[in-house]
C-alpha cells in the first residue's frame, strides 16, 4: 500500500474488506477505498513526514465529531499497528487540549451552548472508551483527559440543569458517553467524584427529551441496531444512494457509511 508499511493483519483486515464488498456491491468497494484505506495511507505519510497530525487539525466541535468518526473507523487495526495507535493517541491529545481550551466553566457560565455542541462533545469520549476496548491501552486516560472529560460533564450538567434546551441532540449517544466515563472513572482512573458526577448526568440525560440528529444519523443507528445482515445491506445501499446525491467529499454520510460496513462484516 504506497509507501506505508502496514502490519500484515491491518493489510489483510482491508483485503477482506475490499474482496468481500466488491462481490456484493462494487460501490460499496469505491467508497471504502476512499473513505477508509485512501485516507489512512494519506495520514500515515503526512504523519511520517511532518510527524504533525495536519489532516486531523480544527477548530470547531463539528471538527471534534468529524476527525473523531474518521479516525474511529482506523481502531480495529490498531491492536494490531503501532502506527495507528500511535495517531489515534495523538488525536486523542488534540481533542483533550480542545476542549481544556474552549470549554472552562466561565466560557460555558458566559456563553449558551447549542444542542449540537452538546452531543458533538460526546465523539471525543466515545473514541477514547472504544480505543480502550479494543486495544486495552490506557494511555489516553491521562490528566489531560480527566481535565477534559470532567469539562465536558460539566458542560452537560449545567446545560440540562439550567434548562435553556428544549431537549438533547443525540440523547443516546451522550448517555452512553457518560456511562463509559463512569465505568472509566471507577475501574481505570479511579476518580470518585467524576465517577458520581458521570452517573448524575446520566440520570439527568434519561429525563431530558431527546432531538433527533439528522436522517443520515438515524439511518445508520437503524443498520447497527439490526441483527440481520439483509437488512444492513439494505441501510447501507440507502445511504449510498444519499452519498451519490450529495456529492460531498468528505461527508458525514461517507462516515456513517463506513462505520456501518465495518459492522456488516463484524470488523
Amino acid at each position: 500500500m504506497h509507501t506505508i508499511r502496514l502490519s500484515m493483519e491491518s493489510r489483510k483486515t482491508i483485503f477482506r474488506i475490499e474482496t468481500l464488498s466488491e462481490e456484493i456491491n462494487p460501490e460499496w468497494t469505491l467508497i471504502f477505498r476512499r473513505i477508509f484505506k485512501d485516507r489512512l495511507v494519506s495520514y500515515l505519510e503526512e504523519q511520517e513526514k511532518t510527524k504533525l497530525g495536519l489532516l486531523f487539525q480544527g477548530e470547531t466541535t463539528f471538527w471534534l465529531q468529524h476527525s473523531a468518526m474518521q479516525a474511529t473507523l482506523f481502531v480495529p487495526l490498531a491492536s494490531h499497528d503501532e502506527k495507528i495507535r500511535d495517531i489515534i493517541v495523538h488525536l486523542l491529545k488534540l481533542h483533550f487540549e480542545f476542549i481544556n481550551a474552549n470549554y472552562s466553566s466561565l466560557k460555558t457560565k458566559c456563553n449558551s451552548l447549542s444542542c449540537s455542541e452538546l452531543y458533538q462533545l460526546a465523539y471525543t469520549l466515545q473514541m477514547a472508551y472504544i480505543f480502550y476496548l479494543r486495544t486495552e491501552e490506557i494511555c489516553q486516560f491521562s490528566l489531560l483527559f480527566t481535565s477534559a472529560a470532567a469539562r465536558v460533564l460539566n458542560v452537560w450538567e449545567q446545560g440540562i440543569i439550567r434548562s435553556n434546551l428544549n431537549g438533547v441532540m443525540g440523547k443516546d449517544l451522550c448517555i452512553e458517553a457518560a456511562s463509559h466515563l463512569e465505568e472509566i472513572f471507577s475501574n481505570v482512573t479511579r476518580h470518585t467524584d467524576l465517577r458520581n458526577q458521570a452517573s448524575r448526568v446520566v440520570t439527568l440525560l434519561e429525563k431530558t427529551k431527546s432531538i433527533p440528529i439528522s436522517e443520515d444519523q438515524e439511518l445508520f443507528q437503524k443498520g447497527i441496531d439490526t441483527i440481520s445482515s439483509y437488512k444492513k445491506a439494505e441501510v447501507l445501499n440507502e445511504l449510498l444512494k444519499k452519498i451519490k446525491q450529495e456529492q460531498v467529499a468528505g461527508s458525514l454520510t461517507e462516515l456513517y457509511f463506513c462505520q456501518l460496513l465495518l459492522n456488516y462484516f463484524n470488523i
